[in-house]
């Protein structure tokens, strides 16, 4: 009878040795490999606010500070969403959306900013940006609309009374709506307010070599490491994984994109993308893809959709009255094939484009003399029809900035602020 031997089976001993041998040799190997290994360019972290996408991007040299710079990231970011979150139906936004006509309700700074910088964009676009665009977008099967039906030539007409600042009354620590149909939409602003106030409290922890996107609004606070600037990817709008350039966030400058197919809702068959022109209160489609340029995100956020809106034909009358205190620049791609990119004069310092498609970058015209001073007077009388409200009551004659941050508490050349960028003037 044949005998079975286990010579061959290795003992416990051996095979603890052999363990050890090969842990020790893959452990060397990891130590080599990671001292090798090129420093990373930032260190990513990523979470969502307001039902958008966040970054926080950290220069390698802040990794022992990492855990601070992103605690004051979340606590700022969450704290303006629990006001600005339309979905959350105890935020602010969504309790003052839920009154009545007549109904005064009680509103924190935050919120009376926020609609004031509105308004204030409203004036600036002529009216091709609002805060009221709610009751039509919800029409056209946004805000948590199940049923969309879209809106005729005639309903479009009558729904454009309701965009009007007369419709709500405004005052320091109160609201009141005067219209059942009004609702506040401060969406087309608030993923760059988001960035913006982030950004001023990472000032405050005395760091630089932050990045910071909320949604498509991004700002940085210094550089990389290497002493190269952060950049914002523009993507393809025709061609998924495909890149057509980027913004360097350099010189205080942030940048925020808007693409009208980002949010998109079903009427009849046809797809409906969430951008609405509050002239005509029907959707944009001329336009696929806008990307504007600010000194701060709040202001670039409220541009590129503007800058949707306007077009080529109307965009340089709006870039002049955008940066009638601080430079702007755009980039607007029209909804058609072969790609075009139309970018303002200025835009090639911040705006470096792929170079496969650097044939189809333009220039957007500018404004002669004749059309700019037409442009200062019709912002003239926008600010006479702004004085006649406050007369009226309408609005409250004490106009609200953000806090200042002392430039002491910063080693960034960033040290411009909201209240530097938007202190309204009183008329």
């Amino acid at each position: 009878m044949n005998r079975i031997t286990t010579d061959w089976i290795p003992s416990l001993t051996t095979l603890r040795k052999n363990f050890a041998r090969r842990f020790l040799l893959l452990a060397l190997c990891s130590l080599f490999l990671a001292g090798c290994a090129k420093e990373p360019v930032s260190l990513d972290f990523d979470y969502s606010i307001i039902q958008k996408p966040v970054t926080v991007k950290i220069a390698p040299s802040l990794k022992e500070h990492r855990e601070i710079i992103l605690r004051v990231c979340r606590e700022e970011m969450e704290r303006l969403g629990a006001i600005l979150d339309e979905t959350d139906e105890d935020s602010e936004i969504a309790m003052i959306n839920r009154l009545g006509p007549g109904v005064t309700f009680p509103i924190n700074s935050e919120m009376n900013r926020m609609i004031r910088f509105c308004t204030d964009f409203e004036e600036r676009s002529e009216g091709q940006f609002t805060a009221l665009i709610y009751p039509i977008g919800y029409m056209w099967g946004f805000h948590g609309n199940p049923n969309p039906v879209g809106i005729s030539p005639e309903i479009a007409t009558a729904s454009l009374d309701s965009l009007h600042t007369s419709t709500f009354r405004l005052t320091e620590k109160t609201i009141e709506l005067n219209s059942p149909f009004t609702r506040l939409d401060v969406g087309g602003i608030a993923e760059g307010y988001i960035t913006d106030l982030t950004i001023i409290r990472l000032r405050v922890q005395n760091v630089s070599g932050i990045m910071v996107k909320v949604g498509d609004s991004a700002r940085a606070l210094g550089g990389k490491d290497d002493g190269t600037p952060y950049t914002f990817p523009i993507p393809h709008p025709f061609e998924e994984g495909k890149i057509v350039g980027h913004v360097e966030l350099k010189n205080r400058i942030a940048a925020s994109m808007s693409n009208i197919h980002r949010l998109q809702s079903q009427v009849d068959g046809q797809i409906i993308g969430h951008i609405i022109n509050p002239i005509t209160a029907m959707p944009v489609t001329n336009t696929v893809q806008t990307v504007g340029i600010a000194t701060s995100a709040t202001k670039s956020d409220a541009l590129a959709t503007s800058l949707a809106v306007a077009g080529t034909n109307k965009s340089p009358r709006l870039l002049h009255r955008f940066g009638k205190d601080s430079p702007v620049y755009g980039i607007i791609i029209p909804n058609k094939q072969p790609l075009e990119i139309h970018i303002s004069k200025g835009a090639e310092q911040y705006f470096q484009v792929a170079p496969e498609y650097a044939s189809s970058v333009t220039h957007l015209a500018t404004l002669d003399s004749q059309e700019a001073e037409a442009a200062l007077q019709a912002d003239g009388l926008q600010k006479r029809e702004r004085a006649e409200r406050l007369r009226q009551g309408i609005l409250s004659n004490k106009d609200i900035a953000v806090e200042e941050v002392p430039t002491s508490a910063t080693v960034d050349t960033n040290k411009t602020t909201l209240a530097e960028e938007y202190e309204t003037k009183k008329p």
